[in-house]
């Protein structure tokens, strides 16, 4: 539905984006989904912080000014040490999937978009369920590495943003993609993120169903 989006500058005022990440109550991943720690939801107490991520992201497909439109938004900040190396590769199952990159100094930590080669991997509920376990645990452990490097060969690196401070990436949540954290950096350093997952949109259609309406109508 949606094409991947890189956003240079996306707040106006970054520095009081991360005192708010020093407000809130911070908690293991629910359900293993990620590692490292993750915020309350800040739809609670920081509406007006979401909803400004939400029309800027929006923007950069709609003129919300033409347009109704409907949805629901779910928001975190996301703690991420850098021992967890790179993500598995997984799809959020959201409408679309915005990632804001908040760590200072800290530019080669971003995020891959990733095409799957095959229809079937050997053993793939097994790992992506054994994800819980590991992030329990917060340990990257052998045989979470050795699971996490097989799954992962079997997609292809389409894209790769990196994380510059205040900039952010937005991506259709259907999307695979994974967390890139290369080798050789400070174990004890951390990936801060704000991530922001919307949903249930009731919105026009996007570029693949138009596409598929003007080639039809072309007879391409």
């Amino acid at each position: 539905m949606f094409f991947t989006t890189f956003i240079q500058n996306f707040f106006d005022f970054p520095e009081d984006v991360l005192e708010i990440s020093k407000q809130v109550e911070w908690h293991k991943g629910k359900y293993g989904i990620s590692p490292g720690f993750r915020s309350s939801p800040l739809e609670e107490n920081f509406s007006r912080l979401c909803r400004y991520i939400t029309i800027k992201v929006l923007s950069q497909y709609y003129n919300l000014m033409d347009i109704e439109y409907a949805l629901t938004s779910d928001s975190y900040f996301n703690r991420v040490p850098l021992k967890h190396g790179t993500g598995i590769t997984h799809r959020d199952a959201t409408t679309l999937t915005c990632i804001i990159f908040l760590s200072k100094n800290l530019n080669n930590c971003g995020t891959k978009i990733m095409k799957r080669n095959k229809f079937i991997i050997p053993n793939e509920i097994q790992i992506q369920e054994s994800r819980k376990a590991h992030f329990d645990i917060d340990e990257p452990t052998p045989e979470w590495i050795k699971n996490r490097d097989y799954y992962n060969s079997h997609f292809t690196e389409l894209a790769r943003v990196n994380s510059v401070f205040n900039s952010a990436i937005v991506f259709d949540g259907h999307d695979n993609h994974c967390m890139h954290i290369p080798d050789g950096l400070n174990q004890e350093q951390e990936r801060l993120t704000l991530t922001q997952f919307i949903d249930k949109t009731i919105l026009p259609e996007g570029p693949s169903l138009r596409f598929s309406k003007s080639r039809s109508k072309f007879q391409i």
